[in-house]
């Protein structure tokens, strides 16, 4: 073998001994952790439900909602299903809202929020009574902070609430509002609320 050639495979090794060792500095500075990281290490099914990022559509039978919180131990779980009844309550609140919208104009403040605030705690106690949890999902979170390896869970719950329990409640209390302002010959409200009577029955039929 002559010098030349000779050269040539030093250099070719000497190249080859450098790009490993920069190799092997990349990767172990990648795997250094690094403040806030996190992944997780336990799960309570191997793959993530699609209702965490889409909820689910009313079907012929029910309303779904999702709750969704993190916790430090896996009772969190409750808690989320708390925060998917708080939106159950907030979604029955703006529908009453968008029910009396229509009359509220023609009656004065306090008779119109009375009959909002009956229709509301109304619909929303037996909602939230008839609420059935369907399912749960939850994770178990390993974040590195700068005390060291911390924990906690991220919990999730979807709740199915049947139609029919929020539309009779809500036939039902109407028809209550109508019946006493008849009897107390307060002509005015009790024609305004026949005339949201069709409004109410479509108010909670969502497909």
């Amino acid at each position: 073998m002559n010098k030349s050639c000779s050269k040539k495979i030093c250099v070719s090794i000497l190249m080859l001994a450098i790009t490993m060792s920069l190799t092997a500095c990349g990767k172990k500075e990648s795997a250094k952790p690094m403040i806030g990281q996190e992944r997780v290490v336990e799960q309570s099914r191997a793959a993530k439900p699609g209702w965490l990022y889409i909820r689910p559509n009313p079907d012929a039978s029910n309303l779904y909602f999702v709750g969704d919180d993190t916790a430090r131990n896996i009772s969190g779980v409750r808690d989320a299903y708390q925060v998917a009844l708080s939106k159950v309550s907030f979604y029955i609140n703006s529908k009453v809202d968008a029910g009396y919208k229509r009359i509220e104009n023609n009656l004065d403040n306090d008779t119109a929020n009375t009959l909002k605030q009956e229709m509301i705690q109304n619909v929303a106690k037996t909602s939230i009574q008839g609420a059935k949890e369907k399912e749960v999902y939850w994770e178990k979170v390993e974040k590195i902070t700068q005390s060291g390896i911390n924990y906690y869970y991220r919990v999730y719950s979807l709740v199915a609430v049947p139609k029919n329990i929020i539309q009779e409640t809500a036939k039902a209390t109407l028809a209550a509002q109508q019946a006493k302002h008849k009897e107390e010959e307060n002509k005015k409200t009790y024609e305004q609320l026949k005339n949201i009577e069709g409004d109410f029955q479509e108010l909670f039929n969502e497909n």
